[in-house]
């Protein structure tokens, strides 16, 4: 039984050892994990957002034609409004904000100093969102969003480095999200894309492969991971960047036809990372495109057209 791995994306050249730790250190998201029903994509972006988060095609908000300086409470969506929990000033580049990101030159919307979180509430059945964050400041400041209870934080940009935040869910909708900072000048947010319709219908399974995936935030290239079939040993494969920029690796199986296979994925920590600090957590996983419950370790059932994505967290644990 052989294993291979199919990357979405071309390889990247591996780095040293010690510019893949400091890489890992400025990307790694430390309250970020994965919240039921809900994957988070995020990063510092120089560029404009991509057109899809996850299975959907993403639509940006329609210009927001109220003068600048406007108090709002509400802004226009392709699909209904997006409820703000408190005034939002509305700004833009240059004329009353100094910088965001790629040149953006869009409405921002700002809650005022000393106004460090608010939320965003959505219209109905929303299953993808994106938004950008950035703290009233040029310098870096953590900034972060609140899905369904769960805090993601990543480094805020600083001079034309607003922060992108992405969700999507692929049963459940998207209700609303908070957002903040950890600054005292206030945080402003903007340059919202969304996708109400919908969920992605499962396609009917007609080819005898089975794939089983492993996801790892805040990893790199080059992390060797493990897969076993029934307790045999698989060639190990090493990550490389999937779709959406994450570090991942595909094993592809062929079981026979009524078949059930117990497959077993471990990552292991790459060298020079100390296994007393660092930890490589599952938090998840989806099965055919379905949230299911997160397991305790990464071993799964697969059988003729199975479709199992495994995410895992690289977390410090001090």
């Amino acid at each position: 039984m052989n294993a291979r791995m199919q990357t979405l994306r071309p390889v990247f050249a591996r780095l040293a050892a010690a510019l893949l730790l400091a890489t890992l250190l400025l990307a790694l998201a430390p309250g970020s994990a994965l919240a039921e029903g809900v994957v988070f994509v995020g990063d510092v972006l120089r560029d404009p957002p991509p057109a899809t988060l996850g299975p959907y095609t993403m639509t940006p908000l329609p210009p927001d034609t109220r003068e600048t300086g406007a108090a709002v409470t509400a802004i226009a969506a392709p699909t209904g409004e997006i409820a703000l929990s408190a005034p939002h000033t509305i700004h833009r580049i240059p004329v009353t904000w100094s910088s965001w990101a790629h040149g953006y030159t869009g409405p921002l919307y700002f809650a005022g100093p000393g106004v460090s979180e608010a939320t965003l509430t959505l219209p109905p059945d929303t299953l993808a969102f994106y938004l950008y964050i950035k703290g009233n400041n040029l310098d870096t400041a953590e900034v972060y969003a609140i899905v369904n209870g769960v805090t993601y934080t990543l480094r805020g940009g600083g001079f034309n480095e607003a922060t992108y935040f992405g969700f999507y869910s692929l049963d459940e909708p998207i209700t609303s999200v908070t957002y903040g900072g950890a600054t005292t000048h206030g945080v402003c947010v903007g340059e919202f894309g969304i996708y109400t319709g919908p969920a992605p219908v499962e396609a009917p399974v007609t080819s005898p492969r089975a794939d089983v995936a492993a996801v790892i935030y805040g990893g790199w290239s080059g992390i060797p991971v493990q897969a076993w079939v029934g307790g045999t040993a698989q060639p190990t494969l090493y990550t490389a960047p999937n779709h959406e920029g994450h570090a991942a690796v595909l094993f592809t199986f062929w079981p026979p036809e009524g078949a059930a296979w117990k497959v077993g994925v471990s990552p292991a920590l790459a060298a020079g990372l100390d296994a007393s600090r660092w930890e490589i957590k599952l938090v998840g996983m989806t099965t055919g495109g379905k949230w299911v419950a997160s397991p305790t370790v990464g071993d799964v059932t697969i059988t003729q057209g199975s479709q199992i994505v495994l995410y895992y967290q690289l977390v410090d644990k001090g």
